[in-house]
């Protein structure tokens, strides 16, 4: 991301460097990580989570790019993070911590911060949707770190569109072009989709620099990788102190490209070497301009599938002791990358999710089924957890030579499927026989309930777990109708709290080769929904089992009884 680029571009003739295209019999790639951030839609996070309203929006849009013949879909996610973007990523961490408690404190946000947040099961809903529709032409990719070289790498080779919400494409060199996701139009599948082309060339021209000046705009304002050398350096008195440069830093920097250096890197570099400590400075300039060069000056090989395959996790140090299967897994888009760094460099960057800032971080009570994760991929050494305590994220480093598991990782594929959910249902605190009961594609969210009431010490009859099995069962069988419930500080925190332990429930699931099938979060919960539910008396809450199908009805009473059965 280049601080202010869009906004720039934004800002300039709306007709001059963009084209209006229909989308229709051709491939496309979409960054998978812009979509989880920018899909447009009513996911109001206060709530902890609208998980409906995020399947149903992406599935309208792949649906809608299918009516079109817009096919192959190629999805990229972002793969394991990569070591030298750490404080980078922990600082976006706290940032969403930040807009979570102003936000609950009931100041105002911009619309970024208000985009920020997102509760710990997006990622689980996607994958589900995307899952549903690759007999369609859905093709997912999870990226060997950040997912911007394979995105672009795959729309080059098959001469599509990129669609994304990221300002570094605006720098990239495409042969089809790029479009915003913000610039994507479309409605019901059927309706024409319209999207608009970014004209990279026309972009530069208009700028008047020459060819490879286009890279200095990185390399001197920062992006997730470079430093921001106009702010950190002495070039803020050229760049941000001239009272002729007025607006955001890319602006600036982009007119003082223009005006000081006469378009050409040499004026630039000529500039830089005005400053009282020029040698200095030029020496992180050039550091800075050959990797913005070599990440945007993309003379990308041909996307190769069988490589791709095999390539995983930036070849670390440790790649080789990778089991086959689940390097098979990971690039299926079925073991999750956060796993993958726990295998390979001991580190688990654990979400930010809505909470109720005063109260310790939820994923603390999921830390059981993360303490066998970790046993079972690093084998008594250590793993670092990052973590929010209170205000501010720590490293809370938790030794396992205490913790050992009978199951070994590498043979885990062989290990027999029934022993593999005997030790989830084990691990999950449940008995396997009352789970018997229910079919299959239940057993790890009713499990994953079972351990939250128990951790959190909820009776049986309470409301708050009647109202999230009341919440499965109308998901399950879309018979929810919209409500707006009063905000409930007690309800996220609580609620929150059992995301989590699904979401770890799920890992563990990929950890153990995954012995059972698991329903999507957007079948099982709805934040809206399950805090209405949450807030009615008995008496209220027994009127509207009344009124509830038979279908619906008899689900909820199996799931209760088998809940009730274990607690």
């Amino acid at each position: 991301m280049i601080r202010g680029l869009s906004s720039y571009i934004d800002s300039l003739s709306s007709g001059t460097h963009w084209r209006d295209a229909k989308l229709s019999k051709c491939p496309i790639v979409l960054d998978g990580k812009c979509l989880s951030h920018n899909l447009p839609g009513d996911f109001d996070w206060k709530f902890g989570g609208q998980y409906l309203a995020i399947r149903d929006s992406l599935e309208n849009l792949i649906k809608a790019l299918l009516a079109q013949n817009v096919s192959p879909i190629h999805v990229v996610f972002d793969g394991v993070y990569q070591t030298d973007k750490m404080d980078m990523l922990k600082g976006r961490r706290q940032e969403i911590h930040n807009t979570i408690r102003k936000k609950l404190l009931g100041q105002d946000l911009d619309e970024h911060q208000e985009m920020n947040p997102r509760p710990p099961l997006v990622a689980n809903t996607f994958h589900k949707v995307l899952k549903n529709y690759q007999s369609e032409g859905v093709r997912v990719y999870p990226a060997d770190g950040d997912c911007y070289p394979l995105a672009v790498s795959l729309a080059n080779t098959y001469d599509c569109y990129l669609v994304g919400e990221s300002s570094d494409y605006f720098i990239t060199p495409l042969q089809k072009g790029y479009i915003p996701l913000s610039k994507l139009a479309w409605s019901q599948p059927g309706s024409p989709v319209m999207g608009r082309v970014f004209k990279r060339d026309s972009f530069i021209a208009s700028l008047n620099f020459e060819p490879d000046l286009i890279y200095a705009i990185p390399a001197l304002v920062g992006n997730a990788t470079l430093p921001n050398l106009v702010d950190e350096t002495e070039l803020i008195s050229l760049v941000r102190d001239n009272p002729r440069y007025r607006g955001k830093l890319s602006e600036v920097t982009i007119k003082f490209l223009q005006e000081k250096c006469d378009c050409e890197l040499i004026g630039l570099k000529g500039q830089i070497l005005s400053l009282a400590n020029g040698l200095e400075v030029l020496q992180k300039f050039e550091q800075s301009f050959e990797k913005a060069k070599k990440k945007y000056d993309v003379n990308n090989p041909t996307f190769n599938y069988e490589e791709f395959k095999m390539s995983i996790a930036y070849r670390s140090d440790n790649w080789k002791s990778i089991p086959q299967w689940i390097v098979q897994q990971y690039k299926e888009f079925m073991f999750s990358p956060s796993l993958l760094a726990v295998f390979i460099s001991g580190v688990n960057l654990l979400h930010v999710i809505p909470d109720d800032c005063t109260k310790p971080a939820s994923m603390i009570i999921s830390r059981p089924i993360r303490l066998v994760i970790y046993a079972l991929l690093r084998k008594g050494r250590y793993v670092t957890e990052i973590i929010r305590q209170e205000s501010k994220l720590i490293e809370d480093q938790i030794h396992l030579s205490g913790h050992s598991d009978p199951m070994e990782i590498e043979e885990m594929k062989l290990e027999p499927k029934e022993k593999r959910c005997n030790r989830m249902y084990e691990i999950l605190m449940c008995s396997s026989h009352a789970l018997s009961l229910l079919e299959e594609e239940w057993h790890l969210p009713v499990a994953s309930v079972i351990f939250w009431a128990k951790s959190v010490a909820i009776p049986r009859g309470d409301i708050y777990l009647k109202a999230l099995v009341l919440s499965f069962t109308k998901c399950f069988y879309k018979s929810a109708a919209p409500c707006t419930p009063a905000f409930s500080l007690e309800a996220l925190h609580l609620y929150a709290q059992w995301q989590c332990v699904y979401h770890d429930a799920i890992l563990l699931n990929q950890v153990l080769a995954l012995p059972l099938p698991y329903l999507s979060p957007a079948d099982l919960f709805d934040g809206k929904l399950v805090t209405y539910y949450s807030q009615k008396s008995n008496d209220e809450f027994d009127m509207i089992l009344a009124n509830t199908s038979r279908q619906v009805l008899q689900l909820y009473t199996k799931i209760l009884k088998t809940v009730y059965d274990n607690i």
